[in-house]
């Protein structure tokens, strides 16, 4: 808990210092006359209450503020989502097929300030290719790769080994110090805390 507590209190001035203009480009032909919604990763709590952006809209793309989500309906061209951003965040793209009466959504991806080319596809039911990389995607990925050994024993909301916890707390706590100024850190702190909790 002392961690968490910690990095909230060292990023939540820069959580609401600056906007950055930020555009995406979505290539998504499968989903033409469909819609796709970016927003915060599903199945992180009430993270998105944490997230600081704005979408501009138009008859294509709708912003559910109350969610920090943009909705596009996709055509054959033109399928631009942009507005400001205060800092890199976390998200993942949904589809809903009624046909199915469920959806899919893709693996996270971080926005930040620039311009963003994504496909989107149905292979695996829903992924995609991000053509434009950045410094925090790139730092995400990297990350991700060491913390494999620690995800792959932790169940999301349900009752994990402290130790296993811990192990992946103190990995995240070593990582701040040699990167304190890390976004991709601060969020991966966030998620845990929000599947996992911090008991120590």
């Amino acid at each position: 808990m002392k961690i968490f507590t910690t990095i909230i209190l060292t990023f939540i001035y820069n959580i609401f210092f600056s906007q950055n203009h930020f555009k995406i480009t979505l290539n998504a032909v499968e989903f033409e006359k469909d819609s796709l919604v970016i927003g915060p990763p599903m199945g992180s709590g009430n993270i998105f209450t944490l997230y600081n952006l704005e979408v501009s809209t138009n008859q294509r793309v709708s912003f559910m503020k109350n969610f920090n989500a943009a909705k596009i309906k996709i055509e054959s061209k033109d399928n631009i989502i942009e507005g400001e951003i205060s800092h890199p965040q976390p998200f993942s793209i949904s589809h809903y097929d009624p046909k199915l009466n469920g959806g899919f959504v893709t693996n996270i991806f971080f926005i930040e300030k620039g311009d963003f080319i994504i496909d989107v596809i149905k292979k695996n039911n829903l992924s995609f290719i991000l053509h434009s990389e950045s410094l925090s995607n790139i730092e995400y990925n990297a990350l991700k790769e060491k913390l494999k050994s620690f995800d792959n024993k932790l169940k999301p909301f349900e009752n994990n080994n402290q130790k296993d916890i811990d192990a992946k707390q103190q990995f995240l706590q070593n990582y701040i110090k040699k990167n304190p100024n890390s976004f991709v850190a601060f969020w991966e702190i966030v998620d845990d805390f929000s599947k996992f909790g911090y008991v120590s």
